[in-house]
């Protein structure tokens, strides 16, 4: 009986056509899923950034509960509201959780509820280290006339809920590498509408966060009066 002879056949290579269509459909799905990433990206920026305010919210309402209802002033000179809701330098309680190490060292990239992370596409430097934040403050700048060091009461506005209180902005004096003012609005900074694409976010009196698509007309400096609910406490 003759035993069977087994023969072993290599098997076979892809064709190119076949390899084409292979490196096709993953070009597709490539240009399927890069949009669906960076939209999902977007996304969760946002909510961050959301959370932020929020949190400087509270952090505000905190510093007014302790302060017989007076909010912090925007910028004296020799204070502003980043360090008095976070307690720099022994001002007081660090309402906001914030290390003071931070106020001085933000960095690029920085994890803290003063640094949105949509401004990152503002920076030329991503090494820079320079006291700063992302978010401006309505009280005492623009809003007040003229003062920025008078305070003003957390309860003490008829339209909290339309009345701004933190911005987002991207002005970049020429000094500096990130888009940032110490402080508030005061008619050479104005508020950003497009920092998450098609919208800016806001915090409100009454606290609640919203995008905002049109900001309101901006008063020029110095310190005009003015009727709009936005600006105006």
């Amino acid at each position: 009986m003759k035993t069977p002879v087994r023969t072993h056949l290599s098997p076979s290579a892809f064709t190119l056509i076949e390899l084409l269509t292979v490196i096709a459909i993953i070009g597709i799905l490539a240009g399927i899923m890069i949009p669906v990433v960076s939209s999902v990206r977007k996304t969760a920026r946002n909510a961050t950034c959301l959370s932020n305010l929020r949190q400087i919210g509270i952090a505000l309402a905190m510093f007014a509960s302790d302060n017989k209802d007076d909010l912090p002033v925007a910028n004296s000179g020799t204070t502003n509201w980043m360090y008095e809701i976070t307690g720099y330098n022994g001002r007081g309680p660090n309402y906001l959780g914030v290390p003071n190490k931070d106020l001085k060292a933000i960095r690029y990239g920085q994890q803290t509820p003063l640094f949105c992370e949509e401004s990152k596409r503002y920076c030329v430097t991503p090494s820079a280290s320079l006291s700063a934040t992302t978010y401006a403050y309505n009280f005492n700048g623009l809003m007040i006339n003229p003062a920025w060091t008078k305070p003003q009461k957390f309860n003490g506005s008829d339209h909290p809920a339309q009345l701004c209180v933190i911005g987002e902005n991207r002005y970049r004096p020429a000094t500096d590498d990130w888009g940032f003012i110490l402080g508030a609005f005061d008619g050479t900074l104005a508020m950003s509408a497009d920092m998450h694409g098609n919208h800016s976010n806001v915090l409100y009196l009454d606290g609640h966060v919203g995008g905002i698509k049109t900001i309101p007309p901006h008063p020029a400096a110095p310190f005009p009066s003015t009727t709009d609910p936005f600006w105006r406490y």
